[in-house]
């Protein structure tokens, strides 16, 4: 059995996939790995071996990943070149560590080229991985379903979805992409160096829209303007200039087509069809008013 380890295993993303992991190998074949391990007594109480890794301290990682076959990325919660670097502090420690094979959460916009700083960021690390020359498996995972919550923002209240482009997108439900990550993490079947999950349909605004219409039973609208006025609107709302180009560059990124790839991959490994946008806003009650 090989022995698992998962980074940021403290976070959404992180633990969700420890959760299924749980469920597809013992506990004792999994390495949760976090900055604070006191966040983690949980998974320690079910035999779950936990040990503390911090990317910015290098020092933490080499004993954290001695003995792993495997080892689990969870792509960290930066932006730019910080996450770049953090991300390679880990992949070397990983390799001298004797790892043999590294999953890297990464998304399916992953390019040089891509409009939205995430984008260019996991494109970056996918080339580390590559120059590694340790095997590796990057898990695109499609965008998640649960940004729309704030996208649509206000359009509960004012019925408009105001945006500065438009695009198709294949929303994914991140359970859905823990669950398959884990399979895929736990299986000792081959995989491609990138393998692409994301929801079986994509949509664009106006789609989304036309759902929150029915869903909400009041008109919703989708109105475009210029990437000046959107910024000045979310500005005049109160959202930091950071999270502001964020999302200019996401839109921009739609409009290019970066997040509409659907693949049948997912459903796949679920054997069932991926939660869908109707589902979402269903469960999640709608967005709320903001």
């Amino acid at each position: 059995m090989s022995l698992i380890g998962i980074t940021g295993a403290s976070g959404k993303l992180g633990s969700a996939i420890v959760k299924h992991l749980l469920t597809l190998v013992p506990p004792s074949s999994i390495v949760a790995c976090a900055r604070d391990t006191s966040k983690l007594t949980s998974l320690s109480s079910q035999g779950v071996d936990v040990r503390k890794t911090d990317f910015s301290d290098p020092s933490t990682l080499g004993s954290a990943f001695k003995g792993l076959d495997k080892l689990v990325i969870v792509s960290v919660d930066k932006f730019g070149d910080e996450a770049t670097k953090l991300h390679k502090a880990a992949i070397e420690a990983a390799k001298s560590s004797g790892v043999k094979t590294i999953y890297y959460t990464s998304q399916v916009s992953a390019s040089p080229t891509s409009a939205v700083a995430f984008g260019t960021q996991h494109a970056a690390t996918e080339a580390d991985l590559e120059s590694s020359g340790v095997a590796f498996v990057s898990l695109r995972n499609g965008f998640y379903l649960s940004s729309l919550e704030h996208m649509v923002g206000g359009a509960k209240h004012n019925g408009e979805i105001v945006t500065p482009q438009d695009g198709k997108v294949a929303w994914t439900s991140p359970a859905d992409l823990a669950i398959a990550n884990a399979i895929i993490i736990a299986s000792t079947d081959s995989f491609p160096k990138f393998v692409y999950l994301t929801a079986s349909s994509s949509y664009d605004m106006s789609d989304i829209a036309a759902i929150l219409t029915e869903a909400w039973d009041k008109p919703v609208k989708h109105v475009v303007v210029s990437p000046e006025a959107y910024k000045e609107r979310m500005v005049g709302h109160g959202v930091p200039a950071m999270f502001v180009d964020f999302f200019v560059g996401a839109y921009k990124a739609m409009e290019n087509g970066e997040f509409a790839k659907v693949d049948p991959k997912l459903e796949e490994l679920l054997g069932r069809k991926p939660q869908t946008v109707e589902e979402w806003f269903e469960a999640s009650k709608g967005a709320p008013a903001h």
